[in-house]
């Protein structure tokens, strides 16, 4: 029997339409939601066949031949097992990645990330904890993509310095669902609260030091604010008169 067409589906298409030769007993931390649309249909089935010879669990979310498929309905239906708990992981393949990983990005939970060597997809499990991988089936090979999938899957984020700055994602998400101020996060206060002491004078500290007892008030003002423009980047504010 032929599992069903993809093309023009309205919705979200149904995972596991083909999953005849997976194996059902597998643990939860196994299971791979995969998708992609008709320009990386090849590398999907052979990265389905690789993740299956290797008993992770496979959630193919089509599409299931080379008919023409919009990427966005593949990907939002491999993002959406990855942000409801139901897959831990995901992989999303199309002609560049680039569109596919836009998609996912806007599933709450979903931290995905575009790879094109083993570096990028080091860094994106490390410093990111990515948990959705997306792939350019007309910019990399079969092999270099069954090296970036097995690094990917086999990275863990463990500094706390990254943990850190994954969970300032989750809160500026969550703050921005809300309607609140996105940068406002308890990660980002907490990070704030070991920033370095300002060496920044005074007016009164440079009228002391820098022969500018006879300056008038707004001249040495002036003078601070540049000297603190030189010595961190900020741009000195404009005087209005």
């Amino acid at each position: 029997m032929t599992a069903p067409k993809l093309t023009r589906l309205i919705g979200f298409p149904a995972c596991g339409a083909d999953q005849r030769s997976i194996p059902i007993a597998m643990e939860n931390n196994s299971r791979i939601a995969l998708g992609s649309d008709h320009g990386g249909f090849d590398l999907k089935e052979r990265l389905k066949k690789w993740l299956t010879e290797r008993s992770y669990s496979v959630e193919d979310c089509g599409t299931h031949d080379k008919s023409a498929t919009d990427y966005p309905i593949i990907a939002a239906a491999v993002a959406r097992l990855v942000s409801n708990g139901t897959c831990p992981r995901g992989i999303l393949i199309d002609g560049a990645g680039i569109g596919s990983c836009m998609v996912a990005n806007k599933f709450p939970g979903v931290r995905a990330a575009l790879c094109y060597d083993v570096s990028s997809a080091r860094n994106s499990r490390e410093h990111n904890d990515a948990n959705v991988l997306t792939l350019g089936a007309g910019l990399i090979g079969t092999a270099l993509a069954e090296q970036i999938v097995e690094l990917w899957l086999s990275t863990a984020c463990t500094a706390e310095r990254h943990l850190r700055r994954v969970a300032m994602i989750g809160d500026i998400e969550s703050n921005v669902l809300q309607g609140r101020e996105p940068l406002k996060t308890k990660s980002s206060l907490t990070h704030e609260s070991k920033t370095e002491p300002s060496n920044r004078m005074t007016p009164e500290e440079l009228r002391q030091v820098g022969g500018l007892a006879d300056g008038s008030q707004a001249d040495v003002q002036r003078i601070a604010d540049r000297r603190d423009h030189r010595r961190t980047g900020r741009r000195a504010p404009v005087n209005s008169r």
